[in-house]
């Protein structure tokens, strides 16, 4: 055998090999703008929801005085009157006319203005919501899995790699990209551990970026 069938069977395998990466490129390319657009309809569904007048208090302060029991949290009105029980181990703000909120379990869903537990105690960790989204971590369980839901609860993006502290610094997508970091991997990293950070998009991407 020649090296000329050679040189074609490597110029064939590399031909398919750039024409599948076009291919696959094409296809992320669609999938961003289909998200990106769906992303759009999010935010301005969002700006009908005000956030009211109301902010969490804690009912008990964790101190050596109250010999460091568990604290509560509860709502309360621009006057101070409490409005919302001290029924929650965790409360945030309202943002978007919803609030994060934590059981005793330290799962994490959000209740409305009423109170009423709108999308289920279900997530490890939660982020506010921006623009009709909100990023999360961990799932019924589930740590491994990452991404965003809606304003109702459904998750819109899972990632497809670890996303890092997305969820601790999310404030909403800009052109369909969320700029986060994570710890990089590192066998003998030391202390602190070295730090990258990443992009994420609305198809669940994540990429590194200098």
């Amino acid at each position: 055998m020649g090296w000329k069938p050679l040189v074609v069977a490597l110029a064939t395998s590399l031909a398919v090999t750039l024409a599948g990466l076009q291919i696959k490129a094409l296809v992320h390319q669609r999938a961003l703008s289909a998200c990106i657009a769906h992303l759009e309809r999010l935010a301005n569904e969002a700006d009908s929801n005000p956030n009211p007048v109301v902010e969490p208090f804690q009912a008990l302060p964790v101190n050596i005085e109250n010999e460091y029991r568990p604290t509560t949290f509860g709502y309360k009105n621009r006057e101070g009157e409490a409005i919302l029980p001290e029924t929650f181990t965790q409360a945030r703000a309202f943002m978007e006319g919803k609030a994060a909120v934590a059981n005793r379990n330290w799962a994490w869903g959000f209740i409305d203005p009423e109170g009423q537990l709108v999308i289920p105690y279900q997530f490890g960790s939660i982020s506010d919501f921006h623009d009709g989204v909100a990023a999360f971590s961990g799932v019924n369980g589930d740590k491994a899995k990452e991404g965003f839901i809606d304003k109702d609860g459904i998750i819109i993006v899972l990632l497809k790699s670890d996303g890092g502290f997305f969820v601790s610094d999310f404030l909403g997508f800009k052109n369909g990209h969320v700029q986060s970091n994570r710890w990089a991997w590192a066998p003998f990293h030391g202390n602190p551990r070295p730090v990258v950070n990443i992009s994420i998009d609305c198809t669940g991407k994540v990429t590194e970026t200098k």
